[in-house]
């Protein structure tokens, strides 16, 4: 959502809205104001999509926001882990991963356990690939771990976990 009113309420306007319409929000980033207005950027379900459009659209004066600009066309890649807390670089070494094969970062979202990133629809199997060699590989952990795209929305959650206890010892790949 694009020119958003910069004023208090307004992500509390926006987001029980969806929620009345049973439409679950996954990812949300707010950008930092300017001229008194912001962004918000969020990942609903793909099937949720046009509806979570209409209703924005419908609803536009009372939000008070520009335009909505959809992009259906992502997939999320995380990695997570109780783990990465103690583990400074993690989120370095999966920005590197997709660096050195050239695939570009839409968006960012991180916290204590997880890292999460939207890359382009066509570029999720190799990213999820690309990141799982440089976590695995570099600690020959690379049996019983599989990659795999799991559609969950505008974003297919593609999920690399890390052992509670850091990087070595058994791995695993959610999806």
């Amino acid at each position: 959502m694009v020119g958003l009113a910069d004023e208090p309420g307004i992500a509390f306007k926006i987001f029980s809205l969806l929620a009345k319409e049973r439409i679950n929000v996954d990812l949300i980033l707010q950008s930092i104001g300017r001229n008194n207005t912001k962004d918000i950027s969020f990942t609903v379900s793909i099937q949720d999509v046009e509806r979570c459009k209409q209703l924005l659209d419908e609803h536009r004066d009372f939000l008070q926001f520009d335009h909505v600009d959809v992009n259906d066309k992502i997939a999320k890649v995380s990695i997570v882990g109780a783990g990465m807390v103690h583990n400074p670089g993690v989120a370095a070494k999966m920005f590197e991963a997709l660096y050195n094969a050239g695939i570009n970062i839409s968006m960012i979202s991180t916290s204590e356990i997880k890292v999460s990133v939207l890359v382009d629809i066509n570029e999720a199997d190799r990213a999820v690939q690309v990141i799982h060699d440089r976590f695995f590989h570099e600690s020959a952990v690379t049996k019983n771990t599989k990659a795999a795209a799991v559609p969950c929305g505008t974003a297919a959650e593609l999920s690399i976990t890390p052992p509670a206890e850091g990087f070595g010892g058994k791995d695993s790949v959610k999806g």
